[in-house]
């Protein structure tokens, strides 16, 4: 499958895959994929949340500490979701649902 198949969202850079999953029939939807990675950085990151929301324009969640930020959004008739979860020095989230 690989994460840049996902919402048309590519790998963030420098980051590395630790994990991925398809959790789609745990959601219940036509398509819940998520990947974990190491080495997101809150500049990669924030470029990359910017990135997202040229896709995904409705903003549902937007928050960013020194060290932990959440986006979530989706598509303007909501049928596609985009979250990601950034924590500095630690595994980062990435998931796509459709």
């Amino acid at each position: 499958m690989g994460p840049g198949k996902k919402g048309g969202m590519p790998q963030p850079e420098g980051t590395t895959i630790v994990m991925e999953a398809d959790t789609s029939e745990i959601v219940g939807k036509n398509l819940s994929y998520g990947y974990t990675v190491s080495g997101l950085t809150r500049d990669v990151y924030q470029e990359y949340i910017k990135l997202a929301s040229e896709t995904f324009p409705k903003i549902l969640q937007n928050k960013l500490s020194d060290t932990e930020g959440t986006f979530m959004a989706s598509t303007e008739d909501h049928s596609e979701i985009f979250h990601v979860s950034f924590k500095e020095g630690k595994l980062s989230c990435i998931q796509y649902i459709n």
